[in-house]
């Protein structure tokens, strides 16, 4: 009996010790697991944390770029403000020149409009040659020479004018194209009586147009000058103050 005891307390210890064995056995592999399962998760926390900070580092890479790219943004409208300064200060310039430019044709316009009717003016201007000495009806003694002043002009030039002393052969000077001009011519050697002066300007255009005056010639005394002779017919042409 005492032996069978001892077995079956020596049986139950034996349990014990396999219970206990196994027990440790498990919760050593649940501890090598559970140590696993821990690396496991440190080494994904890991990864996570590594791919946060990429993130992080990428959201703030992006942040500095959306940064710069306002900033060019910001540029760009001040650079675009300037522009449409610019643009607008250079149109009412080119406004201000074409109010300028307009102002200045109407300026040619009204002088090409006065001087089409300046030249239609001067267009229709006749001719003029008119006996200024000596006077219509006037008396002068055949002791002195006859002095005549003819003015004469036309506005597109005078070709000649010629002036006829009585029966006398009339003397004729070819003008140069001069609108006005006075013309002097002395006659020596008159004779008593009645005497008709007639002047003929030519314009250069072939219009004629003539004045004639008539005087009187009383008698006097010949006289005769150092060398026994009479004066000769001289001709005298001044230019008139142009207008």
């Amino acid at each position: 009996m005492k032996s069978t005891t001892f077995i079956a307390v020596l049986l139950t210890l034996l349990s014990l010790l396999l219970i206990v064995g196994a027990t440790t056995l498990f919760l050593v592999q649940d501890r090598q697991e559970m140590q696993t399962d821990a690396f496991l998760m440190q080494a994904e926390i890991e990864g996570h944390n590594q791919t946060i900070i990429q993130l992080q580092t990428t959201a703030a890479a992006r942040e500095m770029m959306l940064a710069t790219s306002e900033a060019l943004v910001t540029t760009r409208d001040a650079e675009v403000s300037q522009s449409e300064s610019f643009i607008a200060t250079q149109q009412a310039e080119l406004e201000q020149q074409q109010t300028t430019l307009n102002e200045l044709e109407d300026t040619l316009s009204g002088l090409e409009a006065t001087l089409e009717a300046e030249r239609a003016l001067v267009s229709d201007e006749s001719p003029l040659v008119q006996i200024v000495s000596p006077l219509n009806g006037a008396v002068v003694t055949t002791d002195n020479s006859l002095e005549i002043l003819v003015v004469g002009g036309y506005s597109q030039g005078v070709d000649n004018v010629s002036i006829l002393v009585g029966d006398r052969p009339s003397f004729t000077i070819q003008d140069n194209g001069e609108a006005f001009r006075l013309y002097q011519h002395s006659v020596p050697g008159l004779s008593a009586g009645l005497l008709v002066i007639t002047a003929t300007l030519t314009t250069v255009d072939n219009q004629t147009v003539s004045d004639r005056v008539r005087i009187t010639v009383r008698d006097s005394e010949p006289q005769q000058d150092s060398n026994g002779t009479q004066g000769s017919v001289s001709w005298f042409v001044a230019d008139l103050p142009r207008e």
